[in-house]
């Protein structure tokens, strides 16, 4: 596992803008990013943060169809899944699928899709 960082304050202040405008037609930002984040900061021990973890990653799996689930998201929803694999990325973890996600987010007509596609694929396939 990597060492810590300083960038998950800025990932924090970039999901916080992700809610949409009046303008849009797309649902006002979910709370569950905000929980999750909540809930990581909360752990009290590394092993409490790290089952966490791995339960948020076994979720996001099955929504993108690892799982047996659906695997049929929207792209609000595939963007919103891709901020979390990201932020678990920068806390130090590894992330080892959804890169495909991101890479389907860069054709996207939206500014805000683009944007977490870029960033995602740029901090994922980095690494």
């Amino acid at each position: 596992m990597r060492a810590r960082c300083q960038p998950p304050a800025l990932l924090r202040l970039a999901l916080s803008r992700t809610r949409s405008s009046p303008l849009t037609s797309q649902p006002k930002q979910n709370q569950t990013q905000q929980n999750f984040i909540s809930e990581i900061r909360a752990a009290k021990s590394k092993d409490e943060e790290r089952a966490r973890v791995d339960e948020e990653l076994r979720k996001i799996a099955q929504k993108f169809g690892g799982g047996g689930g659906g695997g049929r998201l929207s792209v609000y929803g595939r963007k919103k899944y891709v901020w979390k694999l990201l932020y678990i990325h920068v806390l130090g973890y590894d992330v080892p699928f959804g890169h495909g996600q991101a890479v389907d987010l860069l054709p996207s007509r939206g500014f805000a899709e683009k944007q977490v596609g870029y960033l995602a694929c740029s901090c994922l396939l980095a690494s």
